[in-house]
Formats: structure tokens, sequence, C-alpha cells
């Protein structure tokens, strides 16, 4: 073979080489950049979630705090809540004070083993925040719900007492003159006297509330609707005279059998408020 010809296919082979030895390069640093960037991609998405759980939990520790400045122990139905609380609230903080430095992290001179591990440790940091926010939270709810059940505890006590009192001052009241007020004294205590004419059922009793003396017996008429919520201890028949203090409910209107629109003072009473009578 002539020597420019071995020349030539040396050439040839040594520019061939040449050619491959670039292509696979370009295909590693392509490779390598492709791998960076969704390193880079990767370490973007886990710092917004750090930053949205860090961000919350500061959130909760702010509300947290607030609360425990106004709110003291005698505050709330269940005083150790205020304790448990403040205790959350300080493990709390200690977790945000241990991972508040990780927006340090400088993700441009990385590697992609140094991002990845940065993003494996910001997703445990974040999962971190997540849960003590949780809980911070849960233990603040706690104490309002303490706070507004004592709060109605209190209301339905001083409202228990005004309806006592109102009971023991509760005077009686004539038939018509319940009647002609309609809603107008509704909520108002009185006492009454009457015959038991019919058992309706679920605690609904129509009874006749204006006594007319006879010569042997007395009568009673002007019908009422009484209702008896909770149930008396005694049970109570038709044809029995009771005394009770009930609470006027306006009027009641019904259909008669006969299809006629009927209009009668409505009443409520506790069981306990209702007694039978002697006088019959």
């Amino acid at each position: 073979m002539p020597r420019w010809v071995t020349i030539s296919l040396a050439s040839f082979v040594t520019v061939l080489l040449v050619g491959v030895v670039a292509v696979i390069g370009l295909n590693m640093y392509g490779e390598h950049r492709a791998a960076v960037e969704a390193a880079r991609d990767g370490y973007q998405s886990s710092f917004d979630d750090y930053e949205s759980e860090q961000d919350r939990l500061s959130k909760r520790l702010a509300d947290a705090q607030d609360t425990l400045d106004t709110t003291e122990a005698e505050d709330v139905e269940e005083a150790s809540l205020v304790e448990d609380l403040s205790s959350e609230h300080t493990a709390a903080q200690e977790v945000l004070d241990t991972y508040a430095s990780r927006g340090d992290f400088d993700a441009v001179g990385s590697s992609v083993d140094e991002l990845n591990a940065e993003v494996e440790a910001m997703d445990g940091a974040a999962s971190e925040m997540k849960a003590a926010a949780e809980i911070l939270d849960s233990a603040d709810q706690e104490v309002h719900d303490s706070f507004w059940a004592k709060k109605q505890i209190e209301a339905d006590e001083r409202a228990a007492e005004q309806e006592k009192k109102a009971k023991e001052s509760a005077s009686s009241i004539s038939y018509e003159e319940l009647f002609r007020a309609g809603s107008s004294l509704q909520g108002e205590f009185f006492t009454f006297e009457g015959e038991i004419v019919q058992d309706v059922g679920a605690g609904v009793y129509r009874v006749n509330v204006t006594k007319k003396p006879g010569y042997t017996m007395n009568f009673w008429e002007d019908t009422v609707l009484l209702t008896i919520s909770p149930a008396s201890d005694t049970k109570l028949l038709e044809d029995d005279i009771i005394t009770f203090v009930a609470k006027s409910e306006g009027t009641e209107t019904y259909e008669s059998i006969m299809g006629a629109t009927i209009e009668i003072p409505a009443l409520s009473a506790e069981g306990a408020d209702v007694s039978l009578s002697s006088d019959g």
C-alpha cells in the first residue's frame, strides 16, 4: 500500500475518533446539565414547601401566643388546657428555631448530590414544622373551645337562675287576658289550675283553665294547649285537676274535625312544675 494511502487512513481514523469522543462528551454534558436542572427544580419545589410550612408555623405560634396572653386558667372550663398550650408553644418554637436557617443554602453552586441531600433535609424540616403547627393549632383550638364552653355554662346558669326567679314570682292570669295578649306575653311565666280534657300525646295536653263552681262540683272551660317537657314524675290522666307554672308560647292554630280553624293559647311547662290538685 502506498505510504500516502496509509497516512490518509490514519488521519481519517484520528478524525473519526475525535468526532466520536466529541459526541460522547456532548451527550455526557447534556445529561449532566439535565440532571443539574432537575435537581435544582426539585430543590426549588422543596424550598417552596419548606417556606410555606415555616410561615404557617410562625403564624400558629403568633396565634397561640395571643391566646396565652389573653387567657387565664380560670377563664376556661378545663384549666390544664392553658398549661398544655404553653408547653406545645415552647416545643413548636424549638422546632422553628431548629429549622430556620435552611434558606442559606447555595443552590447555584452546588452539585447534584448536594442538591438532593438538601432536598431530603428540607423535606424533613417541612414535615417536622407541619406536624408542630398541627399539634399547636389543635391545642389552641381546645383552649378556645373550653373558653366558650365555660361562657356557655355561665350563661346557662344565669338563665336558669333568672327562670327560677321568674317562676317563683309568677302570678295568675285569666284566660281572656292570656288569649288577647297573643304573642306579646310570650316567654313570661304564669300560674294556672285546670282540668286535663285530652292527652294529645308526646307530652301535649288540652287543659281547661277557667273554673266554674257548681252546686256539687266544679266545671272547667276555656282550653289551652300545654306542652310538658321533660315529663312529670306523676302520670297525668284525662280529668285530672292540675296546678302548674307555665311559660306563654303565644297562640296555636289548628283545624277542628268539622274543618273550622281554632286558635287557642299555647303554654309550656317542665314536669317538675306540674302537680296534681285536690281541688276538683
